[in-house]
């Protein structure tokens, strides 16, 4: 896999972490319990510090890219489809939160435009390994 496509699967998880962090409430940033998360990973880590949380998402993250990019089998899409949807669905969820009045439809155009750069890339992929042959 080149890292363009791995970027492209990695795109939500990278949005996911920056919305889960702008999305905390006010209250938050004086009282670590006050943490807003649905994962309870994420809830963990952000009710002892958000700079646990950002450590350990960098790892993660890392752990990620390094597993894209150096797989060479057909668990590899199967990974990275997981990554991204999963990701995709979690940072959706904030939408309706930073975004007061944004709709289903709003959550449409979203999953649309972060589709965007991964379909891009695989395109190119598909075009090299085609090309390769």
């Amino acid at each position: 896999m080149r890292i363009f496509t791995a970027i492209g699967f990695l795109l939500p998880a990278v949005i996911d972490v920056i919305v889960t962090l702008v999305g905390q409430p006010p209250g938050y940033w004086q009282n670590y319990q006050a943490v807003q998360e649905g994962s309870p990973g994420g809830l963990a880590l952000l009710s002892i510090h958000p700079g646990l949380f950002i450590v350990v998402f960098s790892v993660y993250v890392a752990l990620t890219a390094f597993i894209l990019l150096r797989w060479k089998n057909a668990y590899t899409l199967i990974f990275g489809i997981a990554v991204f949807t999963g990701h995709a669905w979690g940072s959706s969820s904030w939408i309706p939160v930073l975004f007061h009045g944004l709709n289903w439809y709003s959550m449409i155009v979203y999953f649309i435009l972060i589709s965007l750069p991964l379909g891009i890339a695989l395109n190119r992929e598909m075009q090299h390994t085609v090309l390769s042959k």
